[in-house]
Formats: C-alpha cells, structure tokens, sequence
C-alpha cells in the first residue's frame, strides 16, 4: 500500500530532486505543492506522481 503522504526525505528518492532544492522551492513558493503540519512538511503523493508524469518525454513514432 502506497502512502497517501510522504516526507522530503521520499520524495526526494522518488524523483531525485535533492532535498536542498525541495526546501528552497518552498522557500521561493515555487516547485511542488506541499502541506505543513507543524513544523512537518508533506507532499501528496498524488501530486508528486502528476509532477512526475508532466516531466515524460515521449516520441511520435514515425
């Protein structure tokens, strides 16, 4: 089962955007969406997967 949440920590080895960059897009208010909880920090996982399916590269066959 998927987790519906995941830390910078995981999101990070999902899509390999070091968590320095996580944290300075969110300070730049740019970047992936996030919910704060405290002092925590979590991204949908959804949002991380729809991030990554934007970034797909394919090609037409010809």
């Amino acid at each position: 089962m998927q987790a519906e949440y995941l830390n910078e920590h995981q999101v990070s080895e999902m899509t390999g955007i070091s968590t320095a960059k996580l944290r300075n897009d969110r300070w730049a208010c740019k970047g992936l969406p996030y919910y704060k909880v405290g002092k925590s920090v979590r991204y949908s996982y959804d949002d991380v997967k729809t991030f990554m399916e934007g970034c797909k590269i394919q090609f037409e066959e010809v």
